[in-house]
C-alpha cells in the first residue's frame, strides 16, 4: 500500500507526479524520433562523420563527398537529423555547415541509460560513466 509522507500535500504531490510522467513521456517521444533518424545508413554515417569532427562542423558539400552521396540525396537526410535535434546547421555565406549538437546527443544517451539494467546504470559500465561527464564531452 502506498502512503504519502506526513505533511505532504496530495495536490502538490499529484501535480509533481504528473509533470514528471509528462517529462518522461516527452523525452521518450524525442528519443524515439532521434533513434529513428539514426536508423538509416546515410544518416547514421553522416552523424558518425560529424560526431568525429566535434562542434566545429563540416560543410554539406564535404559531407556529400566523404560519404559519396549526391547533395540532393544527402540534403533531406541532414534535414531530418537537424529536425530531431542531433545536428545544428549554420549558414556561412553560400556554405551550409552542419555540426553535432552535443547537449542533445548527451541527453539522448542519458535517457537511454537511465532505465538501463533495471534502473542501475552503473551496470552499463563505460557508457554510464561517459554520459555522466557531460562537461568534458566534445565528441560523441
Amino acid at each position: 500500500m502506498f502512503q504519502l509522507a506526513p505533511g505532504t500535500n496530495f495536490q502538490n504531490f499529484l501535480v509533481k507526479f504528473q509533470n514528471t510522467a509528462t517529462d518522461i513521456g516527452i523525452m521518450s517521444d524525442i528519443a524515439i524520433s532521434r533513434f529513428a533518424a539514426l536508423a538509416h545508413e546515410v544518416r547514421y554515417k553522416a552523424f558518425r562523420l560529424l560526431a568525429s569532427e566535434g562542434t566545429d562542423g563540416v560543410c554539406a558539400g564535404d559531407i556529400s563527398k566523404e560519404l559519396d552521396v549526391s547533395p540532393s540525396t544527402l540534403s533531406p537526410h541532414l534535414a531530418q537529423l537537424e529536425r530531431c535535434g542531433l545536428l545544428t546547421k549554420i549558414r556561412e555565406g553560400t556554405r551550409i555547415v552542419y555540426a553535432i549538437n552535443p547537449d542533445n546527443v548527451s541527453e539522448l544517451l542519458d535517457h537511454l541509460i537511465s532505465d538501463c539494467c533495471g534502473g542501475r546504470p552503473e551496470l552499463c559500465g563505460g557508457a554510464a560513466n561517459t554520459t555522466s561527464q557531460k562537461s568534458e564531452m566534445t565528441n560523441c
